[in-house]
């Protein structure tokens, strides 16, 4: 019973499926109020993992938009926390390089060039690797 809204809502936790009838992790993708108070009066103490949809997480920030051919994935490396620091490190100084020369086009194209010739020092080494796996 959700008292502020004077109304009734059905919370079904059978089998390992939790649901609302007024569904909103269905919608938004987040465990409403009324099945976290359901969880909490049932004593779990952690929401399980499936309804923590990566969108909500901090890594969530850390994922290129896009996906280059040649390049590791960075979903493949998300378990190891370490690499996953260094891959969010990697995307804020991207990310503050990019809104630190907007207004600059002296600096901005020192940084493309600085960016594109280290993208070909990493796929020349990324290459290299592939060729020593194919011999092996």
């Amino acid at each position: 019973m959700d008292r502020k809204k004077d109304k009734a809502y059905k919370v079904d936790l059978s089998g390992n499926k939790f649901s609302c009838s007024c569904k909103m992790f269905e919608r938004i993708g987040l465990l409403c109020k009324h099945v976290l108070w359901v969880l909490k009066d049932r004593g779990f103490h952690e929401i399980p993992r499936e309804y923590l949809l990566d969108r909500w997480r901090k890594c969530a920030t850390c994922r290129p938009i896009f996906n280059v051919v040649g390049i590791i994935l960075l979903a493949d490396c998300l378990s190891i926390e370490n690499h996953q620091s260094k891959i969010s490190e990697l995307w804020t100084e991207v990310f503050t390089s990019a809104s630190l020369v907007e207004d600059n086009e002296k600096f901005g194209d020192e940084v493309l060039e600085l960016l594109r010739s280290f993208n070909e020092k990493l796929m020349i080494s990324v290459n290299r690797g592939k060729s020593k796996k194919q011999e092996s």
